[in-house]
C-alpha cells in the first residue's frame, strides 16, 4: 500500500493542449492514461462523441487535476458548478500491474505520522487493501470488491475552473 500527499496541478493552455486535456480527463475515467500519445486525442475524442460521454467536454475550459482522498472528492462533487471526471474504482482493478498490485491512499494531514492515531489509520487502510485483494482473488469484480475500500483511497479527478483576467 502506498501513502501519498494530496496535490493540485494546472496544465498549460493552448488549442491543441485543450484537446489533449479533454482526452486526459476522459482517460482518467477508464484509467487508460498510458494510451495517450502525441496524436491520440483526436481518435479518442471521436470515440467519446460516438459513445455519448459528453461530460468530458466540459473540460474544454482550463482543467485542474486534484489528487485527494474519496472523502474530499465527494465533498467537491456536491458543488456541481463544474464537470468532474475521475478514476473509477468500479473499473480500475488495483491488483493489476499498472497500479503496482496495491491501492494508494492519501496521507491524512490531521494525524501526525508515527502517532498512535496514524498507526490505527494506516492499519485500517492496510486491512482494507488486504480484504479488497482477497475479494478479487475470490473472483469478485473490482466494482464489487471496492465496497471495502477506505475513504482515504487516492482519487485522480479532473475539474475545470474559470480564470478571470483583468486587462488595464
Amino acid at each position: 500500500m502506498k501513502v501519498v500527499d494530496p496535490y493540485v496541478a494546472v496544465p498549460e493552455i493552448n488549442g491543441v493542449q485543450l484537446l489533449r486535456n479533454i482526452e486526459e480527463a476522459g482517460r482518467v475515467c477508464y484509467k487508460s492514461e498510458d494510451a495517450i500519445t502525441g496524436e491520440s486525442y483526436y481518435p479518442f475524442i471521436e470515440k467519446i462523441l460516438k459513445l455519448g460521454h459528453e461530460s468530458i467536454f466540459e473540460h474544454e475550459k482550463v482543467t485542474a487535476r486534484i489528487v485527494c482522498d474519496r472523502g474530499v472528492s465527494h465533498e467537491i462533487v456536491r458543488h456541481r458548478l463544474a464537470a468532474y471526471s475521475m478514476e473509477s474504482s468500479r473499473y480500475c482493478n488495483y491488483s493489476k500491474g499498472k497500479f503496482g498490485g496495491e491501492i494508494t491512499v492519501i496521507r491524512p494531514f490531521f494525524f501526525p505520522e508515527g502517532s498512535k492515531e496514524y498507526m490505527v489509520w494506516y492499519s485500517s487502510c492496510k486491512d482494507a487493501e488486504d480484504s479488497y485483494m482477497r475479494l478479487l482473488r475470490l473472483g469478485r469484480t473490482p466494482q464489487e470488491a471496492r465496497s471495502v475500500l477506505p475513504n482515504s483511497l487516492k482519487i485522480n479527478r479532473h475539474l475545470p475552473y474559470l480564470a478571470i483576467t483583468l486587462h488595464k
